[in-house]
């Protein structure tokens, strides 16, 4: 997780909808959620609307680089190796 200034507009130009967030409000409550939607006063998920005048502090998980990489790295050759098999049923037929 990496820590984020808790002023709004801060919180808005880092956070988007999809990332995760740990968040603590002023009344020192704590929240852990996927965000779906970021308005101009809140943080929206299904289960909350978390004000972004009341956080006191807040955290966004850290995508992982090198796994997203990986994962690419894994999927394009399968992809390539399903079209190149297809193309040669094609030809057969």
């Amino acid at each position: 997780m990496v820590s984020i200034d808790p002023n709004p507009q801060a919180i808005r130009q880092e956070v988007t909808p999809g990332d995760t967030v740990k968040v603590m409000n002023k009344n020192n409550k704590q929240f852990e959620f996927r965000v779906t939607k970021v308005s101009s006063n809140a943080l929206i998920s299904g289960n909350y609307r978390i004000l972004l005048n009341q956080i006191k502090y807040i955290e966004k998980r850290k995508t992982d680089a090198v796994k997203t990489t990986e994962g690419a790295a894994i999927i394009v050759p399968i992809v390539a190796a399903a079209a190149v098999t297809v193309s040669l049923l094609l030809l057969f037929l």
